[in-house]
């Protein structure tokens, strides 16, 4: 496995959960002319397939003409570290199906402590119990690191999803919400059993197996919320795995220098989350009938 390096780069800081506050109470909407955003050419692979969002690309194995419906209201975009997809308890103005890197969905207290109790991934979508008939959800959606997506009008999607009953794409998303709902559940367990040092080596292979860039850009306030420790228990928990030889860290950077030490460092949600994620790659793969479809 190649190394990977994790920048904790502070000068860049967006404030952490002031920043959320800040957005919301003047009224912006979490994209709007913000310039996180930028149109991006869809991800293809080296014979131009897509080889980016798995639910994307079930949908066009499975049933190519209504992949094409959606594709033809699709907008590939990048998005820079620090850009609020969507603001918690608002009814998102876009949803997205992310190819490359990860979104947090992060949860805060009425004090303004926040936490990441879950990520979207190349294998899910934004807003999913939103997309399934629910109110807008209690957490915001935070490109934490760069990412590439497919946005869509989230209003357009939602109709598009139960025109002429139940669009295939409903299923396919039912299917992910049933993922997410485990996802919650075991960051749970993970936050309140698992130590830091645990709960850090756990995310950094989670997040090594995310995205394809070797330096991730990330504020210490980033990484507390994802680990869930205050940042004085990362700064313990990056020293201990650094002793272990797992990683190095210097001038704000970690780089992943053992996978396999970090692995035995790593609590048991990382196998759980890992094993989770392809067996849902490949029920998505299937037809309802349990059939592998023909590529398209």
């Amino acid at each position: 496995m190649a190394n990977r390096r994790l920048v904790l780069d502070d000068e860049h800081a967006h404030g952490g959960r002031r920043y959320y506050r800040r957005r919301a109470r003047v009224g912006l909407k979490p994209t709007d002319g913000y310039r996180g955003l930028r149109d991006t050419p869809a991800v293809r692979g080296r014979n131009g397939h897509d080889r980016g969002n798995r639910i994307l690309r079930a949908i066009s194995r499975l049933e190519p003409e209504a992949f094409a419906a959606l594709n033809d209201r699709l907008r590939s975009v990048a998005v820079d570290r620090g850009t609020v997809l969507a603001a918690a308890d608002e009814a998102p103005s876009r949803v997205y199906f992310i190819d490359t890197g990860t979104a947090s969905v992060i949860s805060e207290t009425a004090s303004g402590d926040s936490l990441e109790v879950g990520c979207v991934g190349a294998e899910g979508v934004s807003h999913v119990g939103w997309l399934l008939g629910g109110t807008p959800q209690p957490y915001s959606f935070v490109a934490q690191l760069p990412l590439t997506a497919r946005e869509v009008d989230a209003r357009d999607l939602k109709r598009l999803l139960m025109r002429d009953g139940v669009h295939p794409l409903h299923c396919l998303i039912q299917m992910y919400g049933q993922f997410v709902i485990a996802q919650l559940a075991q960051s749970t367990i993970c936050a309140r059993f698992h130590t830091a040092a645990e709960r850090l080596a756990r995310w950094l292979l989670l997040t090594g197996s995310d995205t394809s860039a070797d330096v991730l850009p990330l504020t210490h306030e980033a990484v507390s919320q994802m680990v869930g420790a205050p940042r004085s228990q990362v700064t313990d928990a990056v020293g201990k795995l650094r002793r272990a030889g797992c990683i190095t860290s210097a001038r704000g950077v970690i780089e992943i220098l053992d996978a396999q030490k970090l692995r035995r460092h790593a609590c048991e949600c990382y196998e759980v989350e890992r094993a989770r994620r392809h067996a849902f790659e490949r029920r998505l793969m299937l037809k309802p009938n349990g059939t592998k479809p023909k590529p398209v």
